[in-house]
């Protein structure tokens, strides 16, 4: 195999976007990966709103009440533009990216999403 299939079966693999490329044969063996940087998928608008319970508390004192208007988002829904497996951390030995609770903005990552 010369330096030219090789280049042929990498443009296919991009076409077709495939990771992992194996072949052996005849006591050749070649096996091509592409590694490509993790792109953190994150929605730049809330598209969800958690809403307390209106159940009465006992025992506490009047606060002013707010409207549905003026209520404050405290979860966000991340919609992703594709189809994929969720990771929750950039390997199974580290931490994840962010944990239950935490505050994140638009330039935190949250997860990685592969095809």
């Amino acid at each position: 195999m010369d330096l030219k299939e090789i280049k042929a079966i990498i443009e296919l693999m991009k076409k077709n976007d495939l990771a992992v490329f194996k072949l052996e044969k005849e006591g050749m063996k070649i096996e091509l990966e592409a590694h490509r940087a993790p792109v953190p998928v994150m929605a730049p608008q809330p598209v969800v709103q958690f809403v307390p319970s209106t159940a009465p508390a006992a025992a506490q004192p009047s606060a002013p009440v707010e409207s549905p208007g003026e209520q404050k988002t405290t979860f966000k829904e991340v919609v992703s533009p594709m189809v994929g497996t969720f990771y929750r951390a950039p390997s199974p030995d580290l931490a994840p990216y962010v944990q239950v609770g935490q505050d994140i903005n638009e330039d935190t990552a949250v997860l990685l999403l592969r095809r």
